[in-house]
C-alpha cells in the first residue's frame, strides 16, 4: 500500500475587501494508507465523484475527497497502484 499524508482545508481572504474565502490546503502530518479509488453516484449523502479509500494508523478506513490527501512517494513509471 503507498502511503498518503492527510490535507486539512483552510480559507482565507486575499483581501481584507474579499467576500468570498480562497482555500489552501496544509499537511496535517498524519498518515494514512491508500487502497484504491472509488466512484459513487450522487446520493442523498454525497455528491457523486471520485474518492480514495484510505486507512488510517489507528486501523480506521474511509472515503476521502481528492483534495483531502496528497501520496507521500510518486508512483514509479509503468506501475499500477
Amino acid at each position: 500500500m503507498r502511503e498518503v499524508i492527510l490535507l486539512k482545508r483552510e480559507e482565507y481572504y486575499e483581501e481584507k475587501t474579499d467576500i468570498r474565502p480562497s482555500y489552501r490546503y496544509k499537511e496535517t502530518g498524519e498518515i494514512a494508507y491508500f487502497h484504491k479509488f472509488v466512484t459513487i453516484p450522487e446520493t442523498i449523502y454525497a455528491e457523486s465523484g471520485v474518492y480514495a479509500v484510505l486507512e488510517k494508523e489507528n486501523g480506521e478506513c474511509g472515503l476521502y475527497e481528492l483534495s483531502e490527501f496528497k501520496f507521500k512517494h510518486k508512483a514509479k513509471e509503468g506501475t499500477i497502484t
